[in-house]
């Protein structure tokens, strides 16, 4: 054989080589398509992956575990479910459950997980109030009604506001930007943080003014407001309780104190002072 002929048959050696691999790679592909498709509908059409629904509505399902929620509404939790219910866990899309979960009130995050062979496990993560907000209802006549807000501005309404122990904020509205909430919510943390061993005696923390935060406490039967302005609490607080007694035999009558000047009490109202 010459060394032409032994080049070609070397090539085609080579081509009969490719063929077959490429055709035992389609095989295998075509194989392994098959499985795929057999496994699949396995999952999706044997009944025992199937989630039962709940016995009756708003119940639980037997087949749905919800961890971690208190507050938020476990009908809600479940209803996100509720495509679900009747087919295969297999189709259950997890990242589309879970942003249905984080649209619900008080959940602050959340997570699905597949439990084999038919069971959903879903862990909340609620969301932690840090005061009460008065909003006001529809009904001028009917007053204000409370609401609870965390430290992002979320607002919250409180299914048993007895269970709560937190101050009163004022000055946060509805219809303005959770982040100018936000931005509320951090002054009364920062006047609280600052506040130490004071922090307990305040009922009221009032921040319409972001620059001049006022804050009322109970004296007497009734109620004394303190103008604090935007900083240095805890120093204006330490004078004004180390010079409490002094303050109020000189300002009886005061309901308003103005702290804003360190060394200086003013009542708002009159002119009296106490250095």
């Amino acid at each position: 054989m010459s060394q032409k002929e032994a080049s070609a048959h070397a090539r085609a050696h080579s081509i009969f080589h490719y063929l077959g691999y490429s055709l035992a790679g389609v095989t295998l592909l075509v194989g392994g398509i098959f499985v795929y498709q057999r496994v699949e509908q396995f999952l999706i059409s044997n009944p025992r992956f199937v989630m039962r629904p709940p016995e009756e509505y708003g119940e639980d399902s037997p087949n749905l575990q919800i961890e971690g929620a208190r507050h938020a509404s476990r009908v809600q939790l479940v209803q996100a479910f509720a495509e679900d219910f009747g087919r295969s866990i297999y189709l259950c899309p997890l990242k589309k459950r879970r942003l249905s979960l984080l649209a619900v009130s008080w959940v602050k995050d959340a997570s699905v997980m597949r439990i084999w062979p038919n069971r959903a496990l879903v862990r909340i993560v609620e969301r932690e109030p840090v005061a009460f907000v008065p909003l006001p209802t529809r009904d001028p006549q009917d007053g204000a009604r409370l609401a609870l807000i965390d430290e992002e501005g979320v607002l919250l309404e409180p299914r048993n506001p007895a269970e709560f122990r937190l101050p009163v904020l004022v000055g946060v509205r509805a219809e303005e930007s959770r982040e100018m909430r936000r931005a509320r919510v951090r002054r009364m943390q920062k006047f609280l943080s600052e506040a130490g061993q004071f922090r307990d005696r305040f009922s009221e923390i009032d921040v319409t003014a972001l620059e001049n935060l006022q804050v009322t406490f109970p004296v007497e039967g009734t109620a004394l407001t303190l103008i604090l302005g935007e900083g240095h609490y805890g120093v204006k607080l330490r004078n004004f309780f180390a010079n409490y007694e002094a303050i109020r035999q000189r300002l009886p009558w005061a309901k308003v104190l103005d702290l804003r000047v360190e060394d200086r009490v003013t009542a708002i109202g009159g002119g009296s002072r106490s250095e």
